[in-house]
């Protein structure tokens, strides 16, 4: 008996005597395996199998086999996805699958080896080998379950005793012929507009994973991803995978690469070194050969030195990544007021050995001594430049100071505006000479009772680092704020949005760029 077909299906139904519908998929005759059609290789016809059960609407699954003691497979079968019962169910239906072993007895395999082969030996020397092993995801489910003694979540069956199957024969000379196929459904096939979801029809390619490293470089994940992939074939339909495809490649290439991934930067930068002889880096490792400390400079980078590299800005503002490493990019400013970069490093510790590494690497990169370096307020920068370049002007940069104004001197200070415009026109003025300077500050720390303030003390007597009246005679270059400069450098870098993101890896860090 059958029924008639519902609008948007792809199959007809059909009623057995037992009165147990069978769902027969609809298609061209030339697009459906057929019992004796022949194909140069296993994998040929479990393709043919594939493009036909995605033109149908429902997954396909590779199932058992039998093998020849040489290795050789004499029979294979692949099923659908819903072949089957899970073990706690007791299968009750019409008439069962046949076994890889009942179709061995039944099969004539005379003349179907090779005839290098001994065909007396097939009876007594052959292995059964179950491959139960998914081509396709089960179906969404409202249901879940959890196993009770590893407490991990297992997959969801979706298995209703499905008899669908094609068992392919080895026919010899590597050919395999289609020996039994049964294309009768317990299930209806899905719907047009849901076979994109079936597993035969998604696949990540080269051009997927491509996309998708791509946009990791660019801190972008694989949700992000899979929207700006969407839109640029055309739609969803058009994608050819899921969202949950594009995260858990994400996912599996950072279990690739994780514990590694210090090593595959320093190859590259190895490589990037073979490729163009003008780019520098250097790295060290701890005891453990741990990466501790990296430098790069690229020949743009060395070129932008060459041209502006008499003041330099450096500043340690992020920590980025996974392993928290500082982010540290030596900048500058050209001749249009606008950034540029001289090199940059990653440092494991914000310490004096690790400072005096990379500024020693920089001047080694560079070649010559700037006549300036402007830093923020950390000791162990100043004992790193005094270090290993002594005879270098150091600086500090006025908007880390002036920016801890308003916290230092409390709340009523930090609101009083003529306070605030009184220490502010003595700070930031080029135009008083030292002495005058030293006058007025002290008129406004006696005015507002701030001369025992510690903060204050200590600020003036680091006046030479950051007051511009004991430096008016050195050109900065717009060089005051390094921080500004800093912000900007780590915008380029992505520095900002890395840090955000605690599973940013090493080789996913910026990479940098050779003309």
């Amino acid at each position: 008996m059958k029924e008639a077909m519902e609008p948007g299906e792809s199959s007809h139904c059909e009623i057995s005597p037992g009165m147990t519908k069978y769902w027969i998929p609809e298609c061209q005759s030339d697009r459906k395996p057929a019992v004796g059609m022949v194909f140069t290789s296993l994998q040929h016809g479990i393709d043919f199998y594939n493009e036909y059960a995605s033109l149908c609407g429902f997954d396909p699954r590779l199932h058992s086999q039998r093998k020849h003691k040489s290795g050789l497979i004499l029979f294979k079968y692949v099923v659908c996805n819903r072949q089957g019962f899970k073990p706690d169910k007791v299968v009750q239906n019409e008439g069962t699958i046949p076994t890889v072993d009942d179709l061995f007895q039944n099969a004539n395999l005379e003349n179907t080896l090779d005839p290098c082969m001994d065909n007396s030996d097939i009876d007594d020397n052959v292995s059964l080998c179950v491959e139960d092993s998914d081509l396709t995801s089960p179906a969404p489910s409202n249901q879940c379950t959890l196993d009770d003694e590893s407490n991990k979540r297992r997959r969801v069956s979706t298995r209703n005793g499905c008899k669908a199957c094609v068992v392919f024969k080895y026919c010899g000379y590597g050919r395999y012929s289609v020996f039994k196929f049964e294309e009768r459904h317990c299930h209806r096939m899905l719907e047009e507009m849901h076979k994109q979801f079936l597993k035969v029809n998604r696949n990540l390619d080269f051009g997927h994973k491509k996309f998708i490293i791509n946009c990791a470089k660019a801190n972008i994940g694989p949700m992000k991803s899979y929207k700006l992939f969407k839109e640029s074939v055309g739609g969803y339909s058009n994608i050819g995978a899921t969202a949950v495809d594009f995260k858990n490649f994400k996912r599996d290439l950072r279990a690739y690469i994780e514990g590694v991934d210090a090593q595959m930067l320093i190859d590259k930068l190895f490589r990037k070194v073979e490729v163009c002889s003008s780019f520098f880096f250097d790295y060290d490792v701890d005891e453990n050969d741990q990466l501790t400390k990296i430098f790069w400079a690229d020949p743009i980078c060395r070129r932008n030195y060459s041209y502006f590299g008499d003041v330099v800005s450096f500043d340690a503002t992020f920590r980025t990544n996974r392993y928290n490493l500082v982010f540290v990019p030596f900048t500058g400013v050209d001749n249009h007021k606008k950034c540029v970069t001289f090199a940059a490093g990653l440092l494991s510790k914000e310490d004096v050995e690790s400072y005096v590494w990379l500024v020693s690497r920089f001047i080694d990169a560079m070649g010559s001594v700037p006549m300036c370096v402007i830093t923020d307020q950390d000791p162990a920068m100043r004992i790193a430049i005094q270090k290993v370049i002594p005879n270098v002007k150091h600086r500090y940069c006025m908007w880390h100071i002036m920016n801890k104004l308003t916290t230092k001197v409390g709340p009523v200070l930090s609101k009083d505006v003529d306070f605030l415009t009184r220490i502010n026109s003595v700070v930031w003025s080029n135009y008083l000479e030292p002495s005058v300077f030293e006058e007025k500050w002290k008129s406004v720390m006696t005015d507002y009772d701030l001369l025992e303030h510690q903060w204050f003390v200590d600020l003036f007597n680091l006046r030479k680092f950051w007051i511009p009246s004991y430096f008016r005679d050195l050109f900065m270059a717009g060089l005051l704020r390094t921080t500004s400069r800093s912000e900007s450098e780590n915008n380029f870098f992505g520095i900002k949005r890395m840090s955000l993101c605690w599973q940013t890896g090493l080789i996913q860090f910026p990479q940098p760029r050779i003309p």
